[in-house]
């Protein structure tokens, strides 16, 4: 059996973008891009189009990116859900590494504390990443100062007995 965080690269090795789409929030104007509907990329892409359909009722949309690299925030995770990637992670560094030295490596990733989650020394949400959260997430992975990174990915949750 491997080490957590062997598992844990496996998980997001699993993680895969749906090319050319991009989650908008609810509330962030889409101008000038070209809409698609939550159920056709769900079809495209074989997938629950009730899970799409419960972000397009959260008043998320869908747009079509024409394949830039880097634009795309749609993925199917390692359980073969759609997700959403937000500019987030969850990190855990060492408990012996002090707070100027976590923001110092924070800082060299272009990364910034947050929120500092109180219930776990050390343990805190990022951002900044400006590109891929999940591949910044398998970077910080490979650093002996971090126990763990995770990209904070969204999805929906069914309802209770479905």
């Amino acid at each position: 059996m491997g080490s957590p965080k062997d598992n844990l690269a496996a998980k997001l090795g699993m993680i895969q973008p749906l090319s050319g789409i991009r989650a908008i929030a609810p509330n962030v104007t889409a101008e000038g891009l070209q809409l698609e509907p939550a159920a056709t990329i769900a079809e495209q892409n074989a997938l629950d189009q009730g899970e799409a359909l419960a972000f397009e009722q959260a008043g998320w949309k869908f747009a079509r990116t024409e394949g830039k690299a880097g634009d795309a925030n749609v993925v199917v995770d390692n359980d073969g859900r759609l997700k959403i990637v937000s500019d987030t992670l969850n990190v855990k560094f060492d408990s012996a590494m002090s707070r100027s030295a976590v923001e110092s490596l924070l800082n060299r990733y272009g990364l910034s504390v947050r929120r500092d989650l109180g219930f776990s020394p050390n343990l805190f949400i990022v951002s900044g990443t400006g590109g891929d959260t999940v591949e910044t997430a398998k970077l910080l992975n490979n650093l002996d100062d971090v126990v763990y990174a995770e990209p904070v990915l969204i999805e929906a949750i069914g309802s209770r007995g479905r």
